[in-house]
């Protein structure tokens, strides 16, 4: 398999987790162009029998692409389920797409355009739609908003498409970029893009941006996005005190105390959790952070949440 992908000189690896939603991922492999040079890995993360047809899983049969099809049954997410498909890439360049998205026609002329390129990082545009519906969403607003700043502002927009944009859809990575670095997914139940995008972002050396979509990420009630649990939001605070851990290391110019205000987000949606709070303390105070700086920022989150409801409430009546 390995002397074939090479003999066809494969420049694109699409690698696409997948947990019980066999529809939505015959509409994602559909929406990806059929080139020579393009490779598809679809990881499954342990679906269940009773939702997924094993014997005809989606184009487990279908040989008018160069596909493979990993069934992994250890359960552990996402994340584990990417860094099986980079095992295996053989491409030049890494694409990653969740199952439950899909590719805009866009994106052949894009790799065309990619495709003898040397740029280790390309940023491209992306659209947002209701996965159900087709209705306008919001979720790829922060990506056309930094996108649309390089126009104006490059050396502003730099950072937050490399350190902020903490998603892997829609970017073009060099797959060398992560082989080389040891870059891998964190396998956590949430977050486990983050880590892998801000490192890209820190090693990449040459980058470009393409203001053309070429995704669109849904909005799916059922999905991992929209599920909250006291324990993902403990993995992201720790997750974001690692994050600024690292820019502070290596002197990236950041909020230092951002965990902090995230911090008092997700308590206050806690109900006031005591375990949360004492939780959440313990993992900000690992930032070196002392008691009073951490109280001292408690206390201006807190009015600036007052101050937002104050101004809702004036907005309302007026």
């Amino acid at each position: 398999m390995q002397e074939l992908r090479e003999k066809n000189n494969i420049a694109f690896s699409v690698i696409i987790p997948h947990k019980n939603i066999p529809d939505l991922l015959m509409r994602c492999v559909n929406s990806i162009p059929k080139r020579d040079d393009l490779e598809i890995i679809i990881i499954d993360d342990n679906s269940s029998g009773d939702i997924v047809n094993f014997e005809n899983f989606p184009f487990k049969n279908d040989d008018s692409r160069n596909l493979k099809i990993i069934f992994d049954k250890s359960d552990l997410g996402a994340g584990h389920a990417r860094n099986l498909g980079l095992e295996v890439a053989q491409g030049k360049f890494l694409i990653f797409a969740d199952a439950d998205d899909f590719f805009l026609f866009t994106l052949n002329n894009i790799l065309d355009k990619y495709k003898n390129s040397d740029y280790d990082l390309i940023f491209c545009n992306a659209c947002s739609l209701d996965c159900e519906f087709y209705t306008n969403a919001d979720r790829a607003k922060y990506v056309q908003e930094d996108i649309s700043m390089y126009r104006n502002s490059p050396q502003k927009a730099e950072f937050y498409l490399k350190y902020s944009c903490s998603v892997v859809w829609s970017k073009i990575i060099k797959r060398d970029l992560a082989i080389k670095n040891l870059i891998r997914f964190d396998e956590l139940p949430c977050g486990n893009d983050i880590k892998f995008s801000y490192l890209t972002g820190f090693y990449a050396k040459s980058w470009d941006v393409c203001e053309i979509a070429i995704y669109c990420v849904t909005e799916r009630k059922d999905s991992l996005t929209r599920t909250e649990t006291q324990d993902r939001k403990i993995v992201r605070l720790k997750i974001l005190v690692e994050k600024i851990k690292f820019f502070v290391a290596h002197n990236i110019e950041c909020d230092k105390f951002s965990p902090i205000y995230s911090f008092y987000k997700y308590y206050k949606n806690s109900n006031n959790d005591k375990n949360f709070y004492n939780e959440g303390m313990n993992i900000l105070k690992s930032l070196n952070y002392t008691e009073k700086e951490i109280k001292l920022h408690l206390c201006v989150a807190c009015f600036q949440r007052l101050k937002s409801k104050l101004k809702y409430l004036i907005k309302k009546i007026i």
